[in-house]
Order: structure tokens, then sequence, then C-alpha cells
């Protein structure tokens, strides 16, 4: 899924897999988008679920999940004032501690001439539990 430059979306209970291809990522942002959303599963195959470049991320209690390399890669900025700081607190990442956590995100951590941080505290130490839901309970949303 690509979001375009100035684009807004919101992304909330969907299950999205990354493709086999090098170049291809689960999520992507262009440029100056916004990303808000919860109770996601995004898993990479074989590249990031999540690439953003110069926009602004909002995701909670979801999955981020990768089966090799980074869960999260930021792109350089163009400009200095492009400085970002990536919401992804109380994520799910496939690992139960802070350093490994660390170890999925390509960040201003990783070089400083990034300037984009992502903030990943608290995270969470279990799956996020996702509740199913029964035809019943679907119609009776719609009474």
């Amino acid at each position: 899924m690509v979001i375009k430059d100035g684009s807004n979306a919101d992304l909330t209970n969907s299950r999205l897999l990354g493709s086999i291809q090098r170049d291809l990522t689960t999520v992507w942002l262009t440029g100056h988008c916004t990303l808000t959303g919860t109770s996601n599963i995004l898993r990479g195959n074989g590249t990031p679920p999540l690439r953003i470049f110069r926009s602004d991320v909002t995701l909670t209690d979801s999955h981020l999940l990768t089966s090799s390399g980074y869960a999260v890669y930021c792109e350089p900025p163009s400009y200095p004032e492009d400085h970002k700081t990536i919401d992804l607190r109380n994520n799910w990442w496939g690992v139960g501690d802070a350093d490994s956590v660390a170890a999925l995100i390509f960040d201003a951590n990783d070089t400083p001439d990034l300037d984009i941080y992502v903030d990943y505290l608290p995270f969470r130490e279990e799956q996020v539990s996702s509740e199913s839901m029964s035809m019943g309970d679907l119609k009776r949303l719609y009474r």
C-alpha cells in the first residue's frame, strides 16, 4: 500500500502482508503524508512493513512484524526542517525486549543525518489480542 504525497490515511483493523519483491514494502508513505491507526497487523515479507519518507505516523495497539531486516525504515528527509518523531508506542514487534525492538528500527539513532526518530516506548511485550466477531455480532451493529 502506497500513501502518496500530501495524503491523510487512517488504517484500522487491517491485516497487510508485504510483497516478496525487494523494493515493495507493506505500507510506504512517500512524503508529507499523515497515517494514523490502531489494531493493525503489518507484516513484512523480506521488506520493512513500514517505510516512511517525510511523513507523520501514529500507530498504536498493532503488530509491526518482519521476517528479516527492519520493521520500520525511515528515509532521509530532503530538508533539515523535516525533523519528525514517529509515534509507534504500544505496539507488538514480535520480540520482548527494548534492545531487540530498537534493532528493528532504522531511524536517527542509526544515522544522525536522518533526523527522524521513532518513539516505540512503551511497547507491548506480547501480542495485541484481536477479538473475532461472529456474523450475529456484525448484524447487531446495524440494527
